[in-house]
């Protein structure tokens, strides 16, 4: 794994009742931040109002499927 990596891991439920695998994008490694391993979820549901954490990655984006994403129809 290396920082850029699209991978599958259990993001729990807000109310932690369970979890689901989802995709997410690798931003850190032990390599480059500590000992931790850090993902931003990737959701294909985009919110109302945008924060501004929040980066839209458009499907016509010219690398997009660089990605490994799929498409949401």
């Amino acid at each position: 794994m290396k920082v850029g990596d699209v991978v599958l891991a259990r993001f729990p439920f807000s109310d932690l009742t369970g979890s689901k695998r989802r995709p997410a994008l690798i931003i850190a490694t032990p390599q480059t931040y500590k000992t931790d391993v850090i993902l931003v979820f990737i959701s294909s549901v985009i919110p109302m109002y945008l924060r501004e954490a929040d980066i839209l990655i458009d499907s016509k984006d010219l690398f997009f499927d660089e990605t490994g994403l799929k498409k949401h129809q």
